[in-house]
């Protein structure tokens, strides 16, 4: 390392708290993402169910 060690641990603190919020954005984005498809197949399981199609195990492998 060069240069005063206070004010690379103080840069190298700046990024990391940079990238953990691109990462909490990113994790954000991605559960508003899946929410919607996980309702959808919730929708589809039910109605699946519903018809009875669902007896046999293999029907949804």
């Amino acid at each position: 390392m060069s240069g005063d060690p206070q004010q690379t641990l103080g840069a190298l603190l700046v990024r990391l708290d940079v990238r953990e919020r691109q990462i909490a954005a990113e994790a954000k984005a991605a559960h508003e993402q899946i929410a919607p498809m996980t309702g959808l197949l919730d929708g589809l399981t039910q109605a699946v169910d519903v018809d009875g199609v669902a007896e046999s195990p293999s029907v949804l492998t």
